[in-house]
């Protein structure tokens, strides 16, 4: 990958997945906070557990657009 349009390919996808993820983050805090108010400790370990996966997404995403990119070589996602 390593044309201009290839990468302006990939910026797009990754400008969306970045946008995407970070709304559905959002909705995922705000639950988080009704449920603390709530003080319902099942519903604030769900909303936790939900953000963790998401941030675990992120970082393999992350990862893998700069593999992609050839910025990081393959496994080298320390810090993504």
């Amino acid at each position: 990958m390593n044309t201009e349009s290839d990468l302006l390919a990939a910026a797009k996808v990754a400008a969306q997945f970045d946008k995407l993820t970070r709304h559905v983050a959002s909705s995922f805090k705000h639950q988080l906070e009704i449920a603390q108010a709530a003080n319902d400790k099942d519903e604030i370990i769900k909303q936790q557990i939900k953000l963790e996966v998401l941030k675990a997404a992120r970082m393999m995403f992350s990862g893998s657009y700069k593999v992609a990119l050839k910025t990081a070589p393959a496994g080298d996602w320390s810090d993504a």
